[in-house]
């Protein structure tokens, strides 16, 4: 804007300038010709009276061609060139105006002297005879003269331009200052009516654009938090391989990355796929899976098309890790159940075909009605505690259904110990406790299926006469609740598995405890439940300390 008024103005006053020293140009040369005129209309006076001595007594040499020319057209005399006088000049317009008006002026081409002439012609006496008096001027002498001017006008010009730049820099700079000075926060004040208009739409376009940016930005907030919180690696490139966008989990696979793909180390799968896409404009997502990070992950690349014009790509990386990991749980989960049902089952048929074909003697029935009762509740055992965790899993899938409320933890334990009393005192356990009132929030029944579980181990697994220890106490973070027992320990490279399910240190001294290998499964699982932490510390032959952190109330 500031170009074109500043162009504007120049190029205005450039061409005013010159329109007016062409003007200047054409009135010096009229009046330079008026003034030829006039010198020649003074001579012609001045010769008049002496006509008679012009013709017998030359005079010296004159810069103007004095002709005498009869009305008829014959030369009595002509001071530049003899040859004119055998020439009929009856024809000359300033002849034929002189003869009828007495005088007349005229500028025109000579055809005896070849070259361009002003002519002032009056009528005179000559002897009493009526003649044509005419004096003549080249006009190349008006010519020379107003070639005297024009360095005067060039200069002049060349002042006159200069002065215009600086004119049209300063106007500029005064109508530009009052449109810099219009802020849109506040667009009340308006240096120039004729804004009035533009500024009033310009108001509703910035309410507009305000407020769609605020939506915008509410949108790109609520798009932020939800990448920021995916479980997987969320990235948005540019065509050149830019990182406009990048969550954390996307930040861990791609640490070498800062701002462009082109940084990692091993990207010469990003760089192929970004190469591809943008030359073969497909519109498919990509799916690979690759080991990436040390980790089994699945990248899918998804390209972004404006207007059928490429304009970058979005990769989504998925770590597999947790899926294979949680298949391979579920085959070796349903493998152990199959093998740990199986066992009792067996058992328990085995036994009773005996009886049904008389293999077992009178005496020795009871021994094997026993044998199927300890099985048969070993399976019941083992039954309710995989529908335990089934259900646990299916609740943790439905985002908490089940519900919530506040429990006195001391409580809970004391019920428990209750219930554990004759199998301590069976196996010659103390139980000692230091609890504190503490209250959580969960779900009674799996709380104490949780301390239930510890309790039992920390008594199962102890040695005789040994004891457990029983602490609850707050925390700054909430409620620790610790159960230590003096038993066998477990080795260090067990411990990593204890929580795993059917897992066992010494099976066969679970089998002989009635042990399923998935009470400290529902003890993860359960606590898991509650966004609580489970903790294990163990020395061999010193005995495990099991410790669960509940956020509290």
């Amino acid at each position: 804007m500031r170009q074109k008024i500043f162009r504007a103005i120049f190029f205005g006053c450039t061409s005013l300038l010159i329109v007016a020293n062409l003007a200047l140009l054409i009135v010096l040369e009229s009046s330079l010709q008026t003034q030829a005129f006039d010198t020649l209309k003074q001579e012609v006076t001045s010769l008049k009276p002496h006509l008679d001595t012009l013709i017998t007594q030359p005079s010296a040499p004159s810069p103007y061609r004095i002709t005498l020319i009869t009305p008829s057209g014959t030369v009595l005399y002509d001071t530049h060139s003899q040859e004119t006088h055998n020439e009929d000049h009856s024809q000359r317009i300033e002849i034929q105006n002189a003869i009828k008006n007495g005088q007349d002026q005229s500028v025109r081409y000579s055809d005896s002297l070849k070259r361009d002439m002003l002519y002032f012609a009056t009528m005179a006496q000559l002897g009493g005879q009526s003649v044509v008096l005419r004096l003549a001027i080249e006009k190349r002498t008006i010519e020379d003269l107003f070639m005297r001017f024009l360095p005067y006008f060039g200069l002049e010009f060349l002042g006159c331009l200069v002065l215009s730049f600086f004119i049209a820099k300063v106007l500029t700079r005064s109508i530009i200052a009052p449109l810099r000075s219009i802020k849109i926060e506040n667009l009340s004040k308006i240096p120039y009516d004729e804004l009035k208009p533009f500024v009033q739409q310009l108001k509703t376009e910035h309410r507009n654009i305000k407020n769609q940016l605020k939506i915008l930005k509410q949108k790109q907030s609520q798009i932020l938090l939800l990448a920021q919180n995916m479980s997987d690696g969320l990235m948005l490139l540019n065509k050149q391989g830019k990182i406009l966008l990048a969550n954390k989990r996307a930040r861990k696979y791609f640490e070498d990355a800062k701002e462009s793909v082109y940084e990692l180390t091993d990207s010469f799968l990003l760089q192929k796929t970004l190469s591809l896409l943008h030359r073969f404009k497909t519109e498919r997502s990509t799916p690979q899976t690759l080991e990436f990070s040390h980790k089994e992950c699945e990248i899918v690349f998804g390209p972004i098309y404006s207007k059928k014009k490429f304009k970058g790509i979005m990769v989504l990386v998925r770590d597999l890790s947790a899926q294979k990991r949680a298949q391979r749980l579920q085959r070796h989960f349903s493998a152990n159940v199959t093998h740990e049902l199986k066992t009792p089952l067996t058992a328990i048929l085995a036994a009773s075909e005996m009886m049904s074909h008389n293999l077992v003697a009178q005496e020795d029935i009871s021994e094997f009605v026993g044998k199927i009762e300890r099985e048969a509740g070993r399976l019941l055992c083992m039954i309710d505690e995989v529908l335990k965790l089934s259900f646990l899993d299916e609740q943790h899938d439905l985002a908490h259904t089940l519900p919530m409320q506040k429990l006195s933890l001391k409580a809970i334990i004391h019920n428990v110990l209750e219930r554990l009393k004759l199998i301590a005192q069976k196996q010659h356990i103390s139980i000692r406790t230091k609890l504190e009132d503490c209250t959580i929030m969960g779900n009674a029944e799996l709380i104490e299926n949780l301390v239930y579980n510890l309790c039992d181990n920390a008594i199962k697994y102890n040695k005789p006469n040994g004891a457990v220890h029983i602490a609850l106490h707050k925390h700054e973070k909430g409620v620790i609740l610790e159960v230590r027992d003096s038993g066998v320990g477990i080795p260090k490279d067990a411990q990593s598995r204890v929580f795993e399910r059917f897992f066992c240190v010494d099976k066969g001294r679970s089998k002989q405890l009635g042990g399923t290998g998935l009470g400290l499964s529902i003890v993860e699982s359960v606590a898991h439940y509650h966004n609580a932490s489970v903790n294990l510390k163990s020395k061999i032959g010193e005995g495990s300390t099991f410790s669960v952190r509940f956020g509290g109330v």
